[in-house]
């Protein structure tokens, strides 16, 4: 649902990110399942291929922490079938996925050197044009195939657990089941209590607007957007309890709306909770127009990279802030939802902005970096002086994969590390918001500094607006000279042992 919605408000970078981790859960699902690790020098590509190959077998065996190594990751860019033999899922309706692709793509798309005309409309042409370029096509099938791939492995898996418990009807209902929609008809909904929120006339039923804004207090945790979904989402769970709210059965598109907002509705209530123990926690000093603030920040941030991928001379710069134009705003997004996928988005953040800076202070490296296949995030970092960032470059990469081996609890530690003059307590409940303000910061400067190039005029005045904003001030340079040494000092902190343990007879041993 997360991808989806990204995806519905423009936001290919982030939906990329949320799909990919979503494939990577599945993958690691498979592959435990079947007893597979991946091979010493096995490119993440072919490992992903061999793993959707196998048969769709569960069994009790669980991977340890320490039972495989890590996944290289998305480092080795890859643009067609792996060498290997493989073979391809075929859905309900006879499409063929390939898996590997899938997963080369989606991080081809977030290391900004793929679709780029649709990351490049989604940064700046949005709210401009409603034609899309031929790249949007690409990219929405991109990330509809991989979720498309990902409900089939969870129908699969309950139809292991629905025959271990001897439900044969359910077995047959779940391994019947569409992949895919059934063809959508013309047709005016008149059943939803707010008819503002109800598309009619419609060839499908799209989520209506109230359901993918951001959750901020005066747009998603608004009286009117919570009552607008919630409503929504009562109908679904009419539809749960075996009633037929519009006196009929829905179509395929219906429901899926329905069931849409009904998890935006909880998004919003668990959102509403948390506010209030935050503010029952902080007590008088709570102030929930920081938020409202917060997002100030982010929109003129994101405004003006995209400005710069429009404006700059150079191709991959202009990529990298282009993209730099989508991704930040579906990290604050994502964040905004507790979500720990807002930091692999601010990763991709991250590189990018490194690799706008190395192109502004170093051109010959940078060429050099963008012509070799194997440059990393890493390389980026040290190329653009910033060497001291390793340390958070590995943190915000280990949250944004999904592996045997992965340690998401030490990242988040490690990011709590990062924070100064701050409540040991209370350090892993803002690590995530201040990594994402500690990069909007470097973002700032780095903008600032990009356009001086173009015009110093405009860079004069938007260097006054982000000091209005608290970003780019003078008086906090050595503090951010400080950060970069504070990090640097935690670059051989232990993330520790990896989050997943053993846990015997979680899978019924059988195959399908």
């Amino acid at each position: 649902m997360t991808a989806a919605r990204l995806l519905l408000s423009g936001q290919i970078v982030g939906a990329a990110a949320v799909a990919r981790n979503q494939l990577e859960r599945w993958t690691f699902h498979r592959a435990t399942a079947a007893k597979l690790e991946q091979r010493a020098g096995e490119s993440t590509a072919d490992f992903v291929a061999r793993t959707w190959s196998v048969a769709d077998n569960f069994h009790v065996d669980w991977f340890s922490g320490c039972a495989s190594s890590d996944l290289p990751g998305d480092e080795e860019p890859f643009y067609g079938e792996p060498p290997i033999d493989h073979k391809h899922i075929t859905i309900s309706d006879g499409s063929i996925i390939c898996p590997a692709v899938l997963y080369e793509l989606l991080s081809e798309v977030m290391h900004g050197r793929a679709l780029l005309d649709a990351v490049a409309w989604d940064s700046g042409g949005l709210l401009e044009s409603d034609q899309w370029p031929p790249d949007m096509y690409v990219a929405v099938g991109l990330v509809v195939d991989t979720i498309t791939l990902c409900l089939r492995e969870l129908r699969v898996a309950a139809a292991a657990l629905a025959k271990q418990d001897g439900s044969e009807m359910g077995v047959e209902i779940l391994k019947r089941s569409l992949d895919t929609f059934s063809e959508a008809e013309d047709h005016v909904l008149e059943i939803a209590e707010d008819s503002a929120a109800t598309p009619t006339g419609m060839r499908f039923c799209a989520p209506p607007l109230a359901t993918l804004v951001p959750l901020l207090p005066n747009e998603g945790l608004s009286l009117p957007v919570v009552r607008s979904v919630s409503s929504l989402g009562r109908i679904y769970n009419a539809v749960l309890a075996g009633q037929r709210p519009a006196g009929r059965l829905f179509r395929d598109d219906e429901l899926a709306m329905y069931a849409f907002a009904w998890h935006r509705a909880r998004s919003m209530r668990a959102a509403r909770v948390a506010l209030a123990w935050e503010k029952q926690k902080v007590g008088d000093s709570f102030n929930l127009d920081s938020l409202t603030n917060r997002a100030t920040t982010w929109v003129l941030l994101t405004e003006a990279a995209s400005l710069v991928g429009r404006w700059h001379h150079r191709p991959p710069p202009a990529a990298a802030a282009t993209l730099i134009g989508t991704a930040l705003r579906s990290a604050y997004w994502l964040w905004l939802e507790d979500d720990d996928r807002a930091m692999s988005v601010l990763r991709c953040v991250l590189e990018q902005l490194a690799r706008l800076r190395a192109w502004r202070l170093k051109p010959a490296r940078a060429a050099m970096l963008e012509s070799r296949p194997e440059t990393t995030p890493r390389d980026w970092l040290e190329a653009a002086g910033w060497k001291r960032l390793t340390a958070l470059n590995r943190a915000l990469g280990e949250l944004a994969h999904t592996k045997a081996t992965s340690r998401w609890s030490g990242a988040r530690e490690l990011l709590a590390k990062f924070q100064q003059d701050i409540n040991e307590e209370d350090a892993i409940y803002t690590a995530r918001g201040a990594a994402l303000d500690f990069v909007a910061e470097l973002l700032a400067r780095e903008l600032a500094a990009e356009v001086s190039e173009i015009s110093p005029t405009i860079s004069e005045g938007l260097l006054r607006l982000f000091l209005e904003i608290g970003l780019c001030s003078e008086q906090h340079s050595y503090s951010l000279e400080s950060r970069f040494n504070h990090i640097w000092s935690h670059r051989t902190t232990s993330l520790g042992d990896s989050d997943f343990i053993l846990l015997p007879d979680l899978w019924p041993q059988q195959t399908l």
